[in-house]
């Protein structure tokens, strides 16, 4: 706990005022919801404030950016760990207000990242390891980027141009690792992390939706005859009828 508090402030110190750094569960408006999140980013401007506790939040999907695993000592069972905590993140379904004038083709894609301060097997038994955990993870669901902060990271890249790093894992893409120093490694991890937060556009949660789906909107609406104009066309149900009718309709 203390090393993930101690990542989690360090962090916090380079993020732009947009991020907030929370933990607790996050959910969809299907009513799904992740399991435990010790580390999430979220978006700090356009996330609902009502349940923001300091001890535990409920964040929406819709305002999560990334989740990020802290271990201490990385091996095989933890791993697993994390890749099932990361994939019921990913596999929540946004559900956002569509209010730009151009709409972006790809928006609100949360990332999954995982750092260890170190592990009790090498890099190379790790990769085998994720690789075998993953083989039944839809790749949208997996994990973005794995940081062992003493050996190095694993990670991504495309298959058609080896070496350019590659956040998102897709079908054009191969695992593979990298050693460096403590330093490196550590500056490589948040470089990487804050190109992807960088390039993700999240549009805010359609509260409107949430509510209608979980039954909070199930109220009765009066509107005056009096004040229907006779010009108009009127939708009830399945029924229209035009403001003459409507108008001249007992109450």
């Amino acid at each position: 706990a203390s090393r993930e508090e101690l990542l989690k402030s360090y962090i916090k110190q380079f993020l732009p005022e947009k991020y907030k750094v929370g933990r607790g569960i996050v959910i969809d408006s299907d009513e799904h919801q992740s399991r435990q999140q010790d580390f999430i980013v979220y978006d700090a401007f356009n996330s609902p404030a009502a349940l923001l506790m300091d001890s535990l939040q409920v964040l929406p999907i819709e305002s999560i950016y990334c989740t990020i695993e802290v271990k201490s000592t990385l091996n095989k069972t933890e791993l697993s760990k994390c890749v099932e905590n990361i994939k019921s993140v990913r596999t929540l379904k946004p559900c956002v207000i569509h209010n730009l004038p151009i709409q972006p083709a790809v928006t609100n894609k949360t990332f999954g990242f995982v750092f260890a301060y170190t592990s009790d097997t090498s890099i190379e038994s790790l990769l085998d390891n994720f690789y075998e955990l993953n083989k039944n993870v839809d790749l949208n669901s997996q994990i973005s980027m794995i940081c062992i902060l003493d050996k190095g990271l694993i990670l991504r890249t495309y298959k058609s141009n080896i070496g350019q790093i590659c956040i998102t894992p897709k079908p054009n893409t191969i695992l593979g690792f990298c050693k460096n120093s403590i330093e490196t490694n550590f500056y490589l991890f948040y470089l990487l992390l804050m190109n992807a937060l960088n390039n993700m556009v999240n549009l805010p949660p359609d509260l409107m939706t949430y509510a209608q789906k979980l039954g909070a909107l199930n109220i009765q609406t009066i509107y005056p005859n009096q004040y229907m104009s006779e010009d108009g066309t009127y939708t009830i149900g399945d029924f229209s009828f035009d403001g003459v009718f409507i108008k001249h309709y007992p109450e």
